[in-house]
């Protein structure tokens, strides 16, 4: 049997909610670090969000130090979310974030 489309993608980000009146592009992104694992990223006009509840600029990937990794890439999607909703005091994605337009297909192992 064929695999249905469901089987063969897997989200790789979300449209993250700001507020409810601002037109700010918040995205919670996949990313592969140097060694090629998958982390996660939020990311918005070239900044990023850390684990702090602040905003970084994101250097170019060459310059990203060992520091600086560990605090703005994040080892799950509900790490981020979790870092995301309770320093923004939201509990639910906004109304944009279905990830159908954001979807790879999956590879082995996921």
């Amino acid at each position: 049997m064929k695999p249905s489309l469901d089987q063969l993608l897997y989200p790789v980000a979300y449209q993250l909610e700001w507020d409810e009146f601002s037109s700010v592009d918040v995205q919670l992104v996949m990313v592969r670090s140097r060694n090629g694992a998958l982390l996660w990223a939020i990311r918005e006009l070239g900044m990023c969000y850390g684990k702090g509840g602040r905003w970084s600029y994101e250097p170019q990937p060459s310059s990203r130090t060992d520091e600086w990794l560990k605090v703005y890439r994040f080892a799950t999607k509900e790490a981020a979310l979790s870092t995301w909703f309770n320093t923004h005091g939201r509990s639910r994605f906004s109304r944009k974030s279905q990830p159908s337009a954001f979807a790879m297909l999956r590879p082995e192992g996921i």
